[in-house]
This record gives structure tokens, C-alpha cells and sequence, in this order.
């Protein structure tokens, strides 16, 4: 019936009581679980430019610590699941 369950996981109270439903169901169904988290990206205001072309450190900076922030949320998120 569910074959795949996909959940968004910021860390909340709210997104771990929706992850312990979702296993649930995964359990249930025998479904796969995908869990998603999100960064905000700054908007790059200059047409035609990548972000991997930006060289400004704070940026890049930024970018990096978004991605370890998703990481952290991610790890935290699979270490509910176990």
C-alpha cells in the first residue's frame, strides 16, 4: 500500500513524533523511509553565476555550515529510527 514514506525532519518535537509514526508505518507496510532536512540558501542576485564560482569565504562558509547542520539533523533522525 505505502511503498515509500517520506518524512521532513528539522529536529522538532513535532518532526520526531511524525518520524516515530512514519516508522510505524514503515514497519507496518513494509514501506522505505526517506527523511529529508533542508538549508535555506542565500539568494545569489547575479544572473548566469553558480554558487560553486562564488569564492567569497563568508558564503562559502555559510554553505558549510548549513551542510553540517543537514548532516546533524540527518544523523540525529537515523539514530531515532535504530
Amino acid at each position: 500500500m505505502l511503498d515509500k514514506i517520506l518524512i521532513a525532519f528539522d529536529g522538532s518535537e513535532q518532526s520526531k513524533r511524525a518520524l516515530h509514526y512514519a516508522l510505524v508505518l514503515t514497519e507496518k507496510f513494509s514501506s522505505e523511509l526517506i527523511i529529508l532536512t533542508v538549508y535555506n540558501r542565500p539568494v545569489i542576485p547575479v544572473f548566469g553565476i553558480d554558487e560553486d564560482t562564488i569564492t567569497d569565504p563568508d558564503f562559502t562558509n555559510y554553505i558549510e555550515t548549513m551542510k553540517r547542520a543537514s548532516r546533524t539533523l540527518l544523523n540525529a533522525a537515523e539514530e531515532i529510527a535504530k
